[in-house]
This record gives C-alpha cells, structure tokens and sequence, in this order.
C-alpha cells in the first residue's frame, strides 16, 4: 500500500506496464497508474487477503476481523479504479480471480495492451541491471522535475542505466 500511495503522490505522470504477472499485492501497486499497459501475455490476480493467526478463539476472530478490514481496503482500490462496489471486488477477490490482459482491459483494471517490441525492449533493459543499477534508475526517474514527466520515464532510465 505504502508504494501505492508513493507512486500516487508523485507529480509524475505514472505508467504501468505490466509485462508478466501482477498478482497479489502487486496488482495493488498496479492500480497507482495513470495509465496501466498489459503484455498480451500478462495477467493481473486478485485474492482476499490472508495471514496467520495462533492463540485461541477469541484471537482467531480478531484475525478474521482484520482480515476483512484489510480486503475491504483492497477491494476498494479495485473499486476506485475500475468501478464497482467493494462488495463485488470482495466477490471476486474470494474466487481468487486471474485476469487476461483483455479481461482486465474489459474489468477496468488496465487501459491498453503494450506492443510486443516495446514490452520485449522494456524487459531486455532491465534484464541487463544489477541492482544497484536499477535503484539508481529509480532514484533518477522519480526525482523532482519541473514539469510533469512523460510515459516510459523510468523505462527511459533504465536504458540509459544501462547504456552505461
């Protein structure tokens, strides 16, 4: 949630390209977009939240209790996104629900499908980093800038990490 609401609050313009599978909370990271991309391969999955509990009953109920707060927080994402109540993302969340790029294109959940050349280039960039390498990307991509940044602005520093 915490890099959600990062990526929210930043003034940059934000594009998601999710080029594999944003499952779980990840989808939820997702939904921080302006824009969200899919790969034609890609699927988002969506799944009620879910922990671990030991004690007795009464400790076993305020996990169950919790456990319903933190969904309904997450169905709500889904729901500001893409419409909705919390109830049917509840709904949904509890049949743990895989989305194809189209069915989440359909579902509200993504925008557009990402061409083939340029999900493949994305993933080559990136694929060429060590770490430290990609956190200095990041670090570049959302630094301050004066105006707000175009579409593909940590992609674009990624490749250019990794021109170096």
């Amino acid at each position: 949630i915490a890099i959600k609401r990062a990526l929210v609050a930043h003034d940059a313009e934000i594009y998601v390209a999710i080029d594999g599978h944003a499952a779980s909370i990840a989808s939820v990271i997702a939904m921080a977009g302006d824009t969200i991309g899919m790969d034609p391969a890609a699927m988002i999955m969506i799944h009620e939240a879910s922990g671990f509990a030991y004690g007795n009953a009464a400790d076993m109920l305020t996990m169950a209790n919790l456990l319903d707060k933190i969904s309904d927080v997450i169905a709500g994402v889904y729901a500001d996104r893409a419409d909705g109540t919390v109830k049917d993302w509840r709904t949904r969340m509890l049949a743990e629900t895989w989305y194809t790029a189209g069915e989440a294109i359909e579902a509200g959940l993504a925008d557009e499908l990402l061409g083939a050349d340029e999900a493949e280039e994305d993933v080559a960039a990136v694929a060429l980093l060590s770490p430290t390498s990609l956190l200095s990307a990041f670090a570049a991509s959302t630094r301050p800038q004066p105006e707000p940044l175009p579409a593909h602005t940590f992609l674009r520093a990624v490749k250019e990490a990794s021109r170096r």
